[in-house]
């Protein structure tokens, strides 16, 4: 064996009995399912919120394969996750956030599929094929691009033709949600309008997929909640 001098090096520590770096972790769906607890009240901004949950009517997987999008871009992000379901009608779930001092002002503020109604005990970001979680950086998340100001779920098999249906959905006000087709398509309003949308899975004791949240982000479920709790340790 053979010994050797040890190096001064610049390596972080650990003090306090708590790690000094922590690797960079992609945003995480703290709290989502207190989205869909009605009568719940939500500040944001020193604004208030209140919440319902309403009936959007049943979504027809013909497939399997859940596509979450901007209705306007079904003819190049039709992609679906690569959890896959068996095929079949479900229900779909529209959580609203309405100001309390403006009731006349409401927002779209999480969708959900419901696969069976089992508890969910854990949830998981839904990708689609290619996307990798382990290149995610801190706060970062995968998801569907919105720039008409409208989302959607539909099935694979349907996104076709549903390309062109988005043209009688502009303007998509009262209701901010709306079944098309019979349920081939679930459209809504999107949260606070244009950007990037994560959607978020629910699995339960068993390992099986219980459903699908699309998070509308508008209140601050993710990053933000968990550095909170980290603070209070």
């Amino acid at each position: 064996m053979e010994f050797v001098d040890v190096v001064r090096h610049q390596l972080a520590v650990s003090r306090g009995g708590r790690p000094p770096w922590r690797p960079p972790r992609p945003f995480a769906p703290h709290g989502i399912g207190e989205l869909f607890r009605p009568d719940a009240v939500v500040e944001v901004e020193d604004r208030r919120l209140g919440l319902s949950v309403h009936t959007a009517g049943p979504l027809h997987l013909t497939s399997g394969r859940l596509v979450a999008a901007d209705p306007s871009s079904l003819d190049f992000d039709a992609v679906p996750f690569t959890v896959l379901v068996p095929p079949g009608s479900y229900p779909v779930s529209v959580s609203l956030a309405t100001f309390v001092d403006d009731p006349r002002h409401s927002r779209v503020c999480a969708v959900r599929l419901d696969v069976t109604h089992q508890p969910v005990i854990r949830w998981e970001m839904a990708l689609r094929d290619g996307q990798e979680p382990l290149e995610l950086g801190y706060g970062e998340f995968f998801g569907f691009g919105v720039d008409a100001g409208m989302a959607c779920f539909v099935d694979a098999d349907a996104a076709g033709r549903m390309q062109d249906v988005w043209r009688t959905l502009a303007g998509l006000v009262e209701p901010r949600y709306r079944t098309i087709d019979s349920g081939a398509m679930v459209a809504w309003s999107s949260g606070w309008g244009d950007g990037a949308y994560p959607t978020w899975i629910g699995y339960d004791a068993t390992g099986s997929v219980a459903c699908f949240v699309a998070d509308m982000l508008l209140f601050p479920t993710g990053d933000d909640a968990q550095d909170d709790e980290e603070d209070e340790d």
